[in-house]
């Protein structure tokens, strides 16, 4: 179920957008197996990117590219862009609104920067444990535009910021 103020949290463990066929498919943590029969485990969607290095990190499962954002412990979202850009937000501990604190936080050169190709026109935030259908902490959801983009990292002491902008695109995800 969508959270109605778009905010996602667990409790541990990676968050993750998938592009919406690829959160179909996704299925968490489910199927974890302690005892594997035949001697060899069937590695979960879990597995593959509690892999991954803390930060963000793009990888690709179930035939699309995705991005794999490090900590649920805290709450992340997307934030609205007038732009049309895709932004994510992870703030820890901030007092002023989101749109601000993205605000503030992108008027500097991000700190990293990926690319990213998207197939799909819609794009799920959910933590990574959990299915595609958000079943057990929710989910949120934005439509975006398919194509290459240029996924932009901006790290802080108060979290972090992601903004999904065409190539060549430049500027403040909120102004």
């Amino acid at each position: 179920m969508a959270d109605p103020e778009g905010w996602v949290q667990g409790d541990g463990g990676p968050i993750v957008v998938l592009q919406a066929s690829a959160a179909t498919a996704w299925r968490g943590a489910a199927g974890t197996d302690p005892r594997p029969r035949g001697g060899s485990a069937v590695e979960t969607d879990y597995d593959a990117i509690g892999r991954c290095d803390d930060g963000v990190t793009v990888l690709e499962r179930h035939g699309r590219a995705m991005l794999v954002l490090s900590d649920s412990s805290w709450p992340a979202r997307f934030v609205s862009s007038p732009r049309g850009e895709v932004v994510i937000a992870q703030p820890i501990g901030v007092d002023e609104s989101p749109d601000a604190w993205v605000a503030k936080v992108t008027s500097r050169p991000p700190a990293e920067t990926r690319t990213l190709t998207l197939l799909d026109d819609r794009l799920r935030l959910l933590v990574g444990a959990d299915d595609g259908a958000g079943g057990t902490y929710g989910f949120a959801e934005t439509r975006v535009t398919p194509g290459e983009k240029a996924c932009e990292v901006w790290w802080s002491r108060e979290g972090f910021v992601v903004v999904l902008r065409p190539i060549g695109r430049r500027g403040p995800a909120i102004p």
